[in-house]
């Protein structure tokens, strides 16, 4: 089973070639009517352009629900809108001000409320996915909430709205599960902070423009804590930090975050720009291409869920071929270039094997794997299948990569 396989705590901390990696979240004024909620990662990059991408997966946020879904995010100079992401529950939480909604990742509306007094139309969201606390600021004020089950009941208060000492209106806000803080990005360029009730945390305040090139400049308007960091292979907490143009990556309290598998360039234009707002996930992403070392179709590599430790993973396979027999290859790095397999591109040494698997009819699996508490952070796994066709030759899937991360 992957789950036992992950298990060997050992091998994982023993890696050395592999960096963080989970896919971006934003939000932008989209087409009238609505907000589109965009999927990417970094471009690729390196001699291997490695990971696909940058574009991943678009939805709309108006959808028919049982009450009103967030509609149009007001485009720049207003500092409205924002994503937040819970990794347990796999749901992107979404507003343009006056009205926060959460969607699955494929945009199917969960919940939806009218942002809760005292504060006024929104301009960030953040997640505390261990304790399900969805927290919000308008710019002013900071409050905490529980995120609301499935329906249009609004949320409860457990953390009473509180201002917080900032440069400038606050623009962005995300929860650090490391130091048990808040960070904040501000109109004035600045990253703030703090802990819940305002008091100023271990990082302070902090200028995030003119780091590197393209560099950010005032107002900005998105910040993301990545939750694989600190990591075990060396990178330290990491902020990723928009002002709606271009992404930083930045390391508190100011410097450069090093390149990762999944965003090899620490400073880059956001495709799809202008967007408000930012939210990271700790999905897989996949990289290469398929292949089929006959005259068959390549097979397919996707996954469900967040790499959490604890959470739960799925591996899945889209398109084998129906009656052949299926084998889940990985390890702790990727082959760039990738070696040859009969042919056809092989993306990962198969140090780790599961299988042979029957496929079936639908040519679809599924294979979930429980990821154990106290995991190194930080530690990436690269997969991919192999599919021995009942036609001939061999059918297989692009590569995946995903992430131990704190949820």
């Amino acid at each position: 089973m992957l789950a036992r396989s992950l298990v060997l705590g050992a091998v994982l901390v023993a890696a050395s070639g592999s960096l963080p990696a989970q896919s971006l979240y934003s939000i932008s004024g989209g087409i009238p009517g609505t907000s589109l909620v965009n999927e990417f990662t970094g471009p690729p990059g390196g001699a291997c352009a490695y990971p696909n991408g940058p574009g991943l997966a678009v939805f709309a946020t108006a959808v028919p629900f049982a009450c009103p879904t967030v509609g149009p995010t007001p485009p720049a100079p207003s500092l409205l809108g924002d994503v937040a992401h819970d990794h347990v529950g796999d749901l992107v939480w979404a507003t343009n001000g006056p009205l926060v909604s959460a969607y699955t990742p494929a945009g199917m509306a969960v919940s939806s409320f009218v942002t809760p007094a005292p504060l006024g139309p929104l301009t960030g969201l953040g997640f505390n996915s261990a304790a399900g606390i969805l927290w919000m600021t308008d710019g002013a004020l900071v409050m905490g909430v529980v995120a609301p089950g499935p329906g249009c009941a609004p949320p409860i208060v457990v953390v009473p709205a509180f201002p917080v000492l900032a440069p400038g209106p606050l623009t962005d806000i995300d929860w650090d599960p490391l130091t048990a803080s808040l960070f904040a990005c501000d109109a004035a360029g600045f990253v703030s902070n703090f802990f819940p009730g305002g008091a100023p945390g271990p990082f302070g305040i902090f200028p995030a423009v003119g780091v590197c090139g393209p560099a950010l400049a005032a107002p900005l308007h998105g910040l993301a804590v990545d939750t694989a960091t600190p990591s075990v292979l060396g990178v330290p907490l990491t902020l990723t930090v928009t002002d709606g143009l271009t992404i930083n990556r930045l390391v508190p309290p100011g410097g450069v975050s090093p390149p990762t598998f999944y965003q090899p360039f620490p400073c880059y234009p956001v495709p799809g720009a202008p967007i408000k707002g930012l939210a990271q996930s700790l999905h897989g992403i996949t990289y290469g291409a398929g292949c089929h070392t006959a005259a068959g179709l390549p097979a397919t590599i996707g996954s469900a869920g967040n790499s959490t430790t604890p959470g739960v993973f799925t591996i899945t396979l889209a398109g084998g071929p129906p009656g052949g027999s299926a084998y889940l290859i990985f390890d702790l790095f990727a082959f760039c270039p990738p070696l040859a397999f009969k042919g056809c591109p092989l993306y990962t040494a198969p140090t780790f094997l599961i299988g042979p698997l029957p496929i079936p009819a639908a040519g679809g699996l599924a294979l979930p794997a429980a990821i154990p508490p106290a995991l190194p952070v930080g530690v990436g796994v690269y997969m991919q299948w192999i599919c021995k066709d009942p036609g001939g030759g061999f059918a297989l899937s692009q590569g995946l990569e995903f992430t131990l991360g704190l949820p």
